[in-house]
């Protein structure tokens, strides 16, 4: 006979108290004002992934972001099949481990205050490279959304007064 089927009880599926401070969400993350590393993952057969690099910077620029250093992961380069050359290294992290430690020493020689994914990444991904980085990792879109949802300083607007009842003069 088969075995009967066993509910999974992988840390990561887990739903309680106890997960809800680690995943924050992304829009949690603010990077106007804060010292960015510009992560970049691509294919061996992307040719222009320096004028990605660049525009994410420019992005970043854009919302505030002061971007202190870039890490550029290729795939496909020196090592892996052709099939592979599109995925990423690792579903958890994108990037090699000795990319992630390259990165994360970068994190800290300059006080970065986040890093930022040229693209996006699920939540299990943030929560795994904030932890392997030592400061916050968030996708371009998610750190552009949520400049775009900050409330821009600007004059102070000024309320109508409400029209008052006429009055009745005898």
């Amino acid at each position: 006979m088969h075995q009967a089927r066993r509910r999974d009880r992988r840390p990561g599926h887990r739903t309680g108290a106890g997960t809800a401070q680690l995943q924050a969400p992304a829009s949690a993350v603010e990077v106007a004002g804060a010292d960015v590393v510009i992560v970049g993952c691509f294919s061996g057969r992307q040719k222009d992934f320096t004028k990605l690099m660049d525009a994410a910077a420019r992005e970043s620029g854009a919302c505030g972001a002061r971007v202190v250093g870039r890490i550029v992961q290729r795939r496909g380069v020196s090592a892996g099949g052709a099939k592979k050359m599109a995925l990423p290294y690792s579903s958890r992290t994108l990037l090699t481990y000795g990319k992630v430690r390259e990165a994360a020493m970068l994190c800290e020689r300059t006080n970065a205050g986040a890093a930022v994914f040229v693209g996006c990444l699920t939540q299990r991904q943030r929560r795994v490279l904030t932890g392997m980085l030592g400061c916050p990792a968030v996708g371009l879109a998610d750190a552009l959304a949520s400049a775009t949802r900050r409330p821009r300083p600007g004059p102070p607007s000024r309320s109508r007064p409400e029209p008052s009842p006429p009055s009745q003069e005898p």
